[in-house]
Parts: C-alpha cells; structure tokens; sequence
C-alpha cells in the first residue's frame, strides 16, 4: 500500500505536467510559440548551466524514480533525523501552497509566461501576486520542492535541490537583465518596490 507521500508527490506531478501542457498548447495557440523559450548564457558561465542542469535532473529522476520505487529513499543516503510525522505535514503544505502560488502566477502572466526568454514582445505584469514577489512562479516551484525534500529527506536529493536553486538564481538574474534592458526604468522602478524572493527583500 502506497503512503500519503506517495499520492501528494504523484499528485503534484500529475497536476504540474498537466498544467504546463496546458499553458504550453494555449500559448502556441494565441501566439505561434510555446512556453519554451529561447535560452541565453554567458559562455563564461556554462559551468552554471552544466551544473544547474545536473541539479534539474537529479531532482525530476529522483522525483519519478520514487513514484517507480519508493524504496529510492533507502538507497540515496536517507536523512534520518528528518522523517518524523510533523515534517511530512510541513512537507504537505509547502507542496500544496507552493503550487498554488505556481498557478497563480502564471494565470497572472498568461501569454508573457515562459520557461526561458520569451522571443516575441513581452509585456511587464506587477498586479497581483506580482506586486509582493517578482518571481512568484519560481518561488512556487521551489517551495514544491523543499516541500518533497522533506517527504523524502535523502542527501543526493538535497544535492540536486541545492544544485538547482542555484542555476534558478543565476537564471532569474539572466531574465532581469533581459526586462531591464526591454522595459528600462519601469521595471528599474518595480525592482525598488519589489523584492526578488519575499515580500520586502
């Protein structure tokens, strides 16, 4: 019999794929372009492609081997300390916050919402969920995953998670620079206003 950590975490993949599959035809229906966007990155820099493409993929693989095999968990370097009932609770409710905060913010985006740079004209959103974080997709998706890391509390999870926050990073960094150098001031101005991550910072 399948734990509750199992249908959350198959649950929230399931919903997510869904979601982007949506989004991902609709887009290419309004405007002739997916989600996927183009991808721009300093050559100095493909270390941190390389690298945040390692932590991607540690996570989604570990990710979709538990869904397979549940015993993953046993085999990745457990952290023991981690698995009680209470963390798994927290586990949950990051997970489920996390994605509606996901969904939010690409229903606020709309057409503008991509993975990458877009390649057509973009406009700027700062309504909504926008006007407390600019970057509430990607805090989404990251609370999601902080949220699996503490359903399944295993070290080489931790590593690819770790991994991938940082190519995030350097991935949110790359598209202010895209919306500075296309809106200028304006977004200049909402940066002042708006934190990068939380509310304030």
């Amino acid at each position: 019999m399948f734990s509750l950590s199992w249908w959350v975490i198959l649950g929230y993949t399931i919903l997510t794929l869904s979601l982007l599959i949506a989004f991902d035809i609709y887009i290419r229906a309004k405007v002739g372009e997916g989600m996927i966007g183009h991808r721009e990155f300093p050559k100095n820099l493909l270390w941190i492609r390389i690298v945040g493409l390692i932590g991607t993929w540690v996570v989604l693989l570990f990710i979709i081997g538990y869904l397979f095999y549940p015993g993953i968990i046993g085999i990745t370097f457990p952290i023991g300390i981690l698995r009680n009932s209470a963390l798994e609770i927290v586990g949950i409710l990051l997970i489920v916050v996390g994605w509606i905060l996901m969904v939010i913010a690409m229903l606020q985006l709309g057409l503008s919402a991509r993975v990458y740079l877009p390649g057509q004209k973009t406009r700027m959103i700062t309504s909504g969920i926008y006007r407390f974080c600019r970057n509430p997709a990607y805090m989404g998706t990251h609370l999601s995953f902080l949220g699996i890391f503490l359903l399944l509390p295993s070290l080489v999870y931790l590593i690819g998670f770790c991994l991938f926050l940082v190519y995030q990073h350097f991935r949110i960094l790359q598209e202010e620079r895209f919306l500075r150098g296309t809106f200028g001031a304006e977004y200049e101005e909402y940066c002042q206003r708006v934190g990068r991550y939380l509310p304030g910072i």
